[in-house]
């Protein structure tokens, strides 16, 4: 998908289209064959000569259902739905602009038929569009209807695996619903274990258990007719009348974690976890609005053809065109949270490890089981299943974007795909999970370095923060591309390039990642009672005030100082090399002062709104809502038969819809198979796991539990 993501890239940069060509079969067999029946078809379509009157039945079906203009797709299915027609699609390019138009022709006509008569296609071209299509150096046919879709080893596989998801769910539900219910019919009144009068006795101690147990089994009888037998075990104890522990069989444990209305109604809660930092939950409207960008800027990435080429090239110089450019640093916010919150709990989580490769392992254990089994899932899905959700003329390029998966999907699986193949992979949003994942393989030896002592820790992560910002350098002045806007000006051929060795280099990107590790580490600090920034901001609302403010003037800084550049100025080059490397790490440090006092309870306004319930609720869902999010995207504009103009109320109002029903599918998957494997990890993995040796009671460590100041 993330082909087709390039495409309509290079589409907005007017550079020339990638579409696949179909091979000519023996082109040589209509070599001279003026007899042939589809190069006679074109000669009359070409020919404007010919009475209107005297046109034959196909050349008028080929004018009424073809495209009419560059990016006019024509009518596809009214064209199918003629015996005798077929629908063809043209794509054309030429250096520097690129484009594709709807071809009805006879069903006689086949691609390589039409791909070898080109210059009559041209002519035709010219002739409905009133515009020279001998710029033109390339025509290449496709056939919207021969997707390629098969099915194989990993569709009965998905077919497989969300049938047993969904028995898990039911069988688990139904298993944790009959527990629940016989858990409250114990508990009503009267019951035959759980009397009031008997329960009263044993545990106010007001009677000897023998005196509570005779009476208890006294009045029951008689109110019941029978006979009682007075004799009452001599050991009886409170304990002897509480429910006896049940054991359940593995399979059982796991089922109920896909407990239905449990996982529900803790994904909709409103009630803070027992231990919670309330204060923690600003994050939350970072989170669902970072969302929300990324969707609208994937929106216009893919839904957007230069149909309308004066609209568009205004567009490109609106300001608002720098706010969808911006949305490019929403992920930088995900980095620099996911960093933030890896620095505050992780140095919690390893003082009670042993330092060692198995710990090591541990954790990289507990992040992939977090990540992959909803990816795997989504790709999944993605790859083998919404394949058969949808037809059209442009469904063929969500099919073939989706079998790249075919040999791509493992480099996903394994968090490799942004170091091999990112300009033309299996589910090309993944990237962001693969730097992700490859920039936690740090932090638990920075964490460990941070034990032994503080300052070093802090070497390192400088050291690592110059690196990442080497690498930039070297990016910005090798390519001579210096922000993003420059890649709009001088061409798609950039975009593949840009979005390999910069857009997806986890060296590159993992400045904001390694801001927020530190900054992490400064709130544990601050949690604990040290001075530091954090002290220093809840000394007042003023101070709180004056950070967030500075914070927003980053962003907005960050968001519009291009402005310039964009209205035809030039930077100098190496203020244009500062920015490249500086940008992204600039807003997510304004991303953080704006939340920071909210972090220390300050500013009560600020962080009701971060943290309301909405916002929670998607933060929650986030994860899983970023997975599904292009797929619903994909499908929707594939599904269309037109593409579609630049228009910024229906992209706007698009992207909007998108995130809300991303949201509603997210909350299948979270039910699905996210909520479920956390489940297993705390409700099962975790208790099998044996106690970990506190490393502040080592008395070799004593460093480790107060970090050095050396």
């Amino acid at each position: 998908m993330i082909r087709s993501l390039i495409l309509f890239i290079s589409l907005i940069a007017f550079s020339q289209a990638t579409i696949p060509l179909h091979p000519l079969h023996n082109s040589s067999l209509f070599e001279g064959n003026k007899t042939d029946p589809c190069y006679i078809f074109l000669q009359n379509l070409t020919n404007s000569k010919i009475p209107v009157a005297n046109r034959s039945i196909e050349v008028n079906n080929s004018l009424s259902y073809s495209g009419h203009n560059i990016n006019d797709l024509g009518n596809y299915r009214k064209c199918n739905n003629k015996s005798s027609q077929a629908y063809s699609l043209i794509s054309l390019s030429v250096t520097g602009m690129g484009g594709m138009m709807g071809f009805c022709a006879p069903s006689y006509c086949s691609t390589e038929q039409l791909q070898y008569y080109s210059d009559n296609i041209i002519q035709f071209i010219t002739n409905m569009t009133g515009k020279d299509a001998s710029q033109y150096v390339q025509t290449t046919f496709i056939d919207p209807t021969n997707t390629g879709i098969y099915g194989g080893f990993w569709l009965y596989f998905s077919i497989i695996l969300f049938f047993a998801l969904g028995a898990l769910v039911i069988a688990g539900t139904i298993s944790a619903n009959t527990k629940r219910t016989v858990k409250r019919s114990k508990q009503q009144p009267d019951s035959a274990i759980g009397d009031a009068s008997l329960r009263e006795a044993l545990l106010l101690n007001k009677e000897s258990t023998n005196e509570a147990f005779s009476k208890y089994t006294v009045n029951t009888f008689l109110a019941s007719g029978a006979s009682p037998s007075l004799q009452s075990p001599s050991t009886a104890t409170v304990e002897s009348v509480k429910e006896p522990e049940v054991s359940k069989s593995l399979l059982v444990q796991i089922a109920e974690c896909f407990d239905l209305k449990q996982n529900f109604a803790d994904l909709v809660k409103n009630e803070l976890e027992p231990g919670h930092d309330p204060n923690l939950n600003v994050v939350h409207g970072i989170r669902a609005l970072s969302y929300g960008w990324v969707v609208y800027g994937h929106t216009f990435m893919l839904c957007t053809s230069p149909k309308n080429m004066i609209y568009f090239m205004t567009y490109l110089k609106s300001a608002w065109f720098l706010l969808l450019m911006a949305a490019l640093y929403a992920v930088d916010t995900f980095f620099f949270l996911s960093g933030f919150f890896t620095g505050f709990f992780m140095l919690s989580k390893l003082r009670t490890m042993r330092i060692g490769w198995k710990s090591f392992g541990q954790l990289v254990f507990h992040r992939w089981l977090r990540l992959w089994p909803a990816y795997f899932v989504a790709i999944l899905f993605s790859w083998k299943l919404s394949v058969y959700m949808g037809d059209g003329v442009l469904w063929y390029s969500y099919v073939s974007g989706a079998q790249v998966c075919d040999w791509d999907a493992w480099k996903n699986w394994l968090f490799l795909d942004n170091a091999l193949t990112l300009s033309d992979s299996c589910f090309g949003w993944g990237w962001y999970l693969s730097n992700d994942f490859q920039m936690f393989l740090l932090a638990p030896f920075i964490c460990w370095i941070y034990f032994k002592n503080r300052q070093r820790s802090l070497h390192v992560i400088w050291a690592l923060f110059l690196m990442s910002t080497m690498a930039a350098y070297n990016y910005s002045s090798n390519s001579g591309v210096y922000y993003m806007l420059e890649i709009f000006s001088k061409g798609g051929g950039d975009v593949a390039d840009y979005m390999a060795n910069y857009y997806g280099n986890p060296i590159v990107r993992m400045a904001p990642y390694l801001l927020g590790l530190y900054l992490g580490f400064l709130f544990k600090e601050f949690k604990q009672g040290k001075k530091n920034f954090f002290s220093w901001i809840k000394e007042s609302n003023f101070k709180s005030a004056v950070c967030a403010i500075i914070g927003f003037e980053i962003l907005l800084f960050t968001t519009f100082y291009p402005r310039g550049l964009q209205m035809g100025d030039q930077w100098q080059s190496g203020f244009a090399m500062t920015w490249n490397i500086s940008g992204r790490t600039l807003f997510a440090l304004g991303v953080f002062l704006i939340i920071a006092p909210g972090l220390v309870g300050n500013l009560k306004t600020l962080s009701a709104f971060l943290s309301n319930y909405y916002f929670t609720l998607i933060s929650r869902v986030s994860y899983s809502a970023y997975l599904v999010h292009l797929i619903i995207l994909s499908i929707i504009f594939a599904n269309t038969d037109q593409l579609p103009g630049l228009n910024q109320g229906y992209e706007s109002m698009l992207g909007f819809g998108v995130a809300v029903i991303s949201c509603f599918a997210a909350i299948v998957l979270h039910l699905l198979i996210e909520k479920p494997v956390i489940n297993i990890e705390t409700r099962i993995l975790n208790k099998k796991k044996k106690k970990g040796v506190n490393v502040q009671n080592k008395p070799a460590a004593k460093s480790e539990a107060k970090p050095s100041e050396k």
